[in-house]
């Protein structure tokens, strides 16, 4: 009975340390696959983590209909508040926007529905300081300060923070630079 009083006491103790912390936000996830009773923890880091962050919406953010209501929508999400798509489909967007996928979160069985993905091309909006407009060095000099891992290429530089990532990806034949941003949902049946 003390081990598990002592067990109990440990885990909250350590959901308490992990909620506390302001640059991370930890989500805990209690669920079900093949294998049995399953328990992990998504880390993403928080809009304030690494500087200035001009987004409407963040990550991992839970949200409704409601909350995007007068946004242009498409088949897996919204347009960020000012973005259309092109007049030609609603699938394409114009050349400078910031799209939003949204699905299930943090469970592929949730009843909630969080940001799963951001895609931004507008070289205006602003994530820890950079833009589209930004060098592969910027970005890797944000990242490597924030404590990510980065992999560079020629024209693409993706980083791993906790469990999103993010990506800038600049066209070598012209084109409009993107970042994109994802999380994942995960896998397992939830346990209410």
């Amino acid at each position: 009975m003390k081990r598990v009083i002592s067990s109990i006491l440990l885990l909250v103790v350590l959901v308490l340390c992990l909620a506390s912390c302001q640059s991370t936000r930890y989500l805990p996830v209690f669920g079900v696959n093949i294998i049995g009773p399953y328990f992990t923890v998504l880390e993403l880091p928080t809009k304030e983590l690494g500087g200035e962050t001009t987004l409407e919406f963040w990550i991992g953010e839970h949200v409704t209909e409601k909350d995007y209501e007068g946004h242009a929508t498409y088949y897996e999400g919204f347009y960020g508040e000012g973005y259309e798509p092109d007049d030609k489909s609603e699938f394409v967007p114009t050349e400078y926007y910031v799209k939003y996928r949204v699905g299930r979160y943090p469970t592929v069985d949730s009843l909630r529905k969080g940001v799963l993905e951001i895609v931004i091309s507008d070289p205006e909006v602003k994530i820890y300081g950079f833009t589209t407009e930004s060098s592969i060095d910027e970005f890797e000099e944000v990242f490597t300060s924030l404590g990510a891992t980065v992999t560079r290429y020629e024209t693409v530089a993706r980083a791993k923070l906790g469990d999103v990532w993010f990506k800038l990806d600049i066209p070598l034949r012209g084109g409009v630079p993107y970042i994109t941003i994802s999380t994942r949902s995960t896998g397992v049946v939830h346990i209410d």
